[in-house]
């Protein structure tokens, strides 16, 4: 099985049945890492954190979430960053000459944009945390490390995105035109018809299930 589109109702159905996996995002954690594994975040956690009570704020039933987009650095294309750098033109000798070098981007937080029916107006995060997999990598290297995502959620209705948009907020603009739609509601969301906006990124999500039967999704 393999699906582009999943809605937020297949999410719950999964959460039910403890069969929710992962969701790996393209860029990976430390680039230079041999035993470097994808950055990814528990799904269990998203779900939980995109439709129950957090930190007094209250809980969004599933059927009121129109689309969930990801977006900012762990869904970013391209896949680095372009700095200006001051070098030696000739390794240690010469004059300083500026070169534009690629940094790999590693994040360690992943954020949505939850778009609801109805106005909502939160913000939910959990914070990453890195587990030692030493003992995993091949030659038992100890200084090896999965890291686990920090989840952040943006919460706002379909009429409070409308206003952000009238009044040129960068922070959702930018969320809509360079983000991935991840999830819809069970009448998918038309970004087009609804807001007037794309997304310009590339990129896709692919959801698909485990040896065991567990939901996984890889944004490529």
């Amino acid at each position: 099985m393999i699906e582009t589109t999943l809605s937020v109702e297949d999410l719950a159905q999964y959460s039910e049945f403890n069969r929710l996996g992962e969701l790996y995002f393209p860029h990976s954690y430390g680039e230079s890492n041999p035993f470097t594994r994808n950055f990814r975040i528990n799904l269990k956690d998203f779900f939980n954190l995109a439709t129950e009570w957090r930190d007094d704020q209250p809980g969004i039933p599933s059927g009121e979430i129109a689309a969930i987009v990801a977006y900012g650095p762990a869904v970013q294309y391209p896949d680095y960053n372009e700095l200006e750098k001051s070098v030696r033109k000739y390794w240690l000798a010469g004059p300083k000459v500026k070169k534009t070098v690629r940094v790999p981007i590693d994040p360690l937080d992943a954020d949505f944009l939850e778009i609801t029916w109805h106005d909502s107006g939160r913000a939910v995060s959990k914070p990453a945390f890195i587990q030692s997999y030493s003992d995993q990598a091949p030659g038992g290297s100890g200084d090896s490390a999965l890291v686990y995502g920090g989840i952040r959620i943006l919460s706002k209705g379909i009429e409070q995105i409308k206003e952000d948009l009238q009044k040129d907020n960068p922070a959702i603009i930018s969320a809509l035109k360079q983000g991935v739609p991840v999830l819809y509601g069970n009448s998918r969301f038309s970004f087009q018809n609804t807001l007037g906006i794309l997304s310009e990124n590339p990129r896709k999500i692919n959801w698909n299930k485990d040896g065991e039967g567990n939901l996984i999704g890889k944004i490529e």
